[in-house]
């Protein structure tokens, strides 16, 4: 057997609607929050529109800004966003709902060393 997962970074890079990749991402943090898996998210690309604010989705899709909210009653409190992504849409920390620290990409590679596990979606 592998070693055990204490930590795991998930890499968000879809945009939050149009497919599920963004849902399938928050419900394998939750998840593995549930099982006391230290988990944090980097959002980049189209990912970071998942943290803006007054989000609007079709009908029939679920709003992620619930979910998003609720990722601290799992103890998933640590959320980044990549701050070149950010300027790439003209976005700015103070567009988003949900608070991530940014990061630029140079530094990504050095956050990522810190966890057992990464997943990018």
């Amino acid at each position: 057997m592998g070693a055990e997962v204490t930590s795991l970074l998930l890499i968000s890079r879809q945009s939050p609607y149009g497919g599920s990749y963004a849902h399938e991402a928050l419900d394998i943090a939750l998840s593995a929050a549930a099982f006391d898996i230290a988990v944090s998210l980097l959002f980049m690309d189209d990912g970071v529109y998942q943290l803006l604010k007054d989000q609007h989705p079709n009908h029939g899709s679920k709003n992620l800004g619930a979910v998003l909210g609720a990722l601290p009653l799992y103890d998933i409190n640590e959320l980044w966003v990549e701050s070149d992504s950010l300027a790439a849409r003209h976005l700015q920390t103070a567009d988003l709902a949900h608070a991530a620290q940014s990061i630029p990409g140079g530094e990504i590679a050095k956050l990522v060393s810190r966890f057992d596990r990464v997943l990018t979606i």
